[in-house]
């Protein structure tokens, strides 16, 4: 590629970046100025004058040694109202006669209306402007006050009914892969399933949303309770009957990163991302020729991919190629990809090799099965949840982590499988369990079993994830127990041992360079020591063992007999064990859903408003229970960076994400705190029962602290939001 067409490239992209941040400011902007337009509109609908309406706030003159500085962006005046945009972005108002949300000087003013009465002898509200807010009547001011948080509502529906007209393309129900031992696996969900609905009530649908539907649903399963609620889930597998699957999801994480979760896969497509195609320092980085950004996968050594699945815009799910690319992974393969070039689209042959396993030299004590897959061969031939495999064939069982792929190698038929057997095992990966490494009590059993075939093999992916032998349907823990070291490996130098129990591991860069590969894949925390637990446990770790830069070494804190000691290792290569993953890195897989008509737009855009109207409302139920840690609370900047992103998506989704800011924007205007509307409202309401207005120092002294407490408010989350980028 030139220079000429690289510079033509970086041209292209800084003009879609500012064009995607006009986007983002005029559409926040928007649900701004669609507030500050219902309170104008009912206090022009009541006769009351309006002397400023703003979008951002100005502020009083100032300068800047000795030069006066702007106290706005813009500004005109049209007829008895300045129309402006403010110099700070974090909301908007309407000044109407008479009133001033500053209660210091709504205090003066009352103050001097009330001497000015006592002088003449008349009552306070004869001296008021006819014209002004507060000589309206209750039920005028309340309708003034509460035309903001409706006109919000209204346009949410309006916005995500435009947007469904337009068409949202979506992250599909369509599976691309289920966690081992997690409830959607143990429930027989596979990859390529397409879950159709979720609960019994209602119907089936064609356009269920993984991240808006499903996720938030498991979520909700689990938010603010000790045990989340089961969830039933309609299924539909390609030529099959839908079935119902009852699944109670599993809680992963600690503390503020605890989340109920099923254990399913967002779908993939078969297009490499726009950014990062591939991982530089994987097998897919030595493709030759190189495979480059766009690139869309169309056929595996020369046998075409299924093209009957395709989105709107020709896109592939990628279950196929992940089915394929499991059955080849011991061999190169060649990836035949659509390219994209100067408007021309063209074949291009790329062939990628295999991707050999890294180890560390140690194999790991095998734990208990921790899920039997519903209507598998194991379950049919009587393995229990809680047994633990001692040999396969008769042979021992040896390092656990390759035991899956052992296992396909062995000739079709039968598997018998000796287990023990006992009544009880703890689960927990770090904890101090029994195992037969450990010289525990069991009752040796001898099982045959048949074999599925064709199944994709589950990777070793995920935090806190279990190795699947999915021919069988069993799932297994890996306990942090030493079971064997590798004679003349770096930990066999070191003095690791049989027996010693690993309790937490450190990767460190060898040099510079490795650290700058190391922070741009893996994050600035990647040399953070991590304790093995539940999530991080021994299957995750050899996990990312696999993703690991060059030049980087892992540090093993061992246990043994009370003392703790350190050794280094570098990864190495299990000669003839290969992992399924290659370095692809592919897009995400979505479909657009297209209102037929106006009606069904506006009966999509009603839910859309309902559903964040929900998910705010929850959010702020388990805030004020105590059940939701503040620090998940986002500002001014993450709202700007979430808008952009879905501004990059297209028009129709930046306006689905205004109807969730306008739907938020709404919800907390009418919380009863003074400054907002509610609180207004409130003292409004109480005015309306007690016929009077609120005492003045009540009401002054409420505002001052609800103003205090927004404010606070304002600088923890923007505080969130600085900690948030630098993490």
């Amino acid at each position: 590629m030139d220079g000429q067409m690289m510079g033509q490239l970086d041209l292209n992209a800084l003009l879609s970046t500012f064009a995607t941040i006009g986007k983002v400011l005029f559409g926040i902007g928007f649900v701004i100025f669609v507030h500050e337009l219902g309170h104008f509109l009912a206090a022009k609908f009541c006769g009351v004058k309006c002397d400023k309406f703003y979008v951002g706030f100005d502020v009083p003159r100032w300068s800047l040694l000795g030069l006066p500085m702007p106290t706005r962006i813009a500004a005109f005046q049209w007829g008895e109202t300045e129309y402006g945009i403010g110099l700070i972005p974090l909301g908007g108002y309407v000044k109407m006669l008479g009133q001033d949300d500053n209660p210091a000087n709504a205090a003066k003013e009352a103050e001097r209306i009330r001497t000015r009465a006592a002088e003449e002898g008349v009552p306070p509200q004869s001296l008021l402007d006819p014209r002004s807010y507060p000589a309206k009547k209750v039920p005028q001011r309340m309708l003034i006050i509460s035309a903001g948080i409706l006109m919000n509502l209204i346009f949410a529906v309006i916005m995500a009914a435009v947007a469904y007209r337009m068409g949202i393309s979506y992250l599909t129900c369509e599976i691309a892969g289920v966690t081992p031992g997690d409830p959607a696996w143990e429930s027989g969900i596979r990859t390529g399933d397409k879950i159709v609905q979720i609960g019994k009530s209602g119907e089936p649908a064609e356009h269920l949303r993984f991240d808006k539907d499903l996720t938030i649903k498991v979520l909700s399963a689990g938010l603010g309770m000790d045990e989340p609620s089961p969830i039933d889930v309609l299924v539909r597998a390609a030529g099959e009957e839908p079935r119902w699957a009852r699944m109670t999801p599993r809680f992963r994480g600690k503390g503020e990163t605890r989340r109920a979760t099923l254990g399913v896969l967002a779908p993939r497509s078969t297009t490499l991302a726009p950014r990062r195609p591939v991982l530089e320092y994987g097998p897919a980085g030595q493709a030759s020729p190189p495979l480059e950004a766009g690139d869309r996968i169309i056929a595996v050594d020369g046998r075409p991919l299924d093209r009957a699945a395709a989105n709107e815009r020709g896109d592939l799910p990628a279950f196929e190629l992940d089915r394929v690319l499991s059955a080849l992974r011991a061999k190169p393969v060649t990836l035949t990809v659509e390219r994209r070039e100067g408007g021309i689209v063209r074949s291009v042959d790329s062939v990628v090799p295999p991707s050999p396993v890294k180890w560390l030299g140690v194999s790991m004590t095998i734990g208990p099965i921790v899920a039997v897959q519903a209507d598998s061969p194991a379950a049919k031939g009587g393995v229990r949840k809680g047994d633990v495999l001692v040999s396969v064939q008769g042979e021992p069982i040896g390092d656990p982590l390759t035991l899956p792929e052992r296992c396909e190698a062995i000739p079709p038929g039968p598997l018998r499988l000796g287990i023990m057997r006992r009544e009880t095992h703890p689960a927990t990966s770090g904890s101090e369990r029994t195992s037969p490494a450990d010289g525990g009590q069991g009752e040796p059993i001898e099982v045959t079993v048949e074999r599925r075939t064709g199944v994709v093999t589950s990777p070793l992916f995920g935090m806190g994830g279990y190795v699947a032998i999915d021919s069988i349907g069993i799932a297994f823990d890996v306990a942090p127990l030493v079971a064997r070291v590798e004679p003349g490996s770096e930990a066999a130098s070191q003095g690791l041992v049989a027996g010693d129990r690993v309790v937490a591991v450190q990767i460190l860069a060898k040099n510079e360079d490795a650290n700058a590969v190391a922070v741009e894949w893996l994050g600035k925390k990647y040399s953070e020591i991590v304790e093995l637990d539940e999530m991080n446990n021994w299957v995750s770790i050899h996990g990312g063992l696999q993703e690991l830069p060059p030049d980087l070494e892992v540090r093993l804190i061992a246990r043994r007999d009370g003392r703790e000691s350190t050794i280094s290792v570098s990864p190495m290569i299990v000669p003839g064990s290969y992992d399924v993953e290659r370095g692809l890195v592919l897009t995400s897989f979505q479909r657009t859903h297209v209102a037929s008509a106006w009606g069904e737009a506006f009966r999509l855009g009603g839910r859309e408003t309902k559903e964040r109207l929900g998910e705010v409302a929850s959010v702020l139920g388990l805030l004020v229970r105590g059940r939701l840690s503040m620090n998940n609370l986002g500002g001014p900047i993450r709202i700007a960076a979430v808008a952009g992103h879905e501004a990059a998506q297209g028009v129709s989704r930046l306006l689905i994400f205004l109807t969730f800011l306008s739907a938020n924007l709404a919800l907390l205007n009418a919380l009863p705190i003074p400054v907002l509307d509610g609180g207004h409202l409130m003292f409004l309401f109480v005015e309306a029962v007690i016929r009077r207005p609120v005492p003045e120092k009540w009401q002054n002294g409420l505002t001052f602290v609800g103003l205090a407490c927004l404010l606070a408010l304002m600088l923890f989350v923007v505080a969130n939001d600085v900690r948030w980028l630098f993490l």
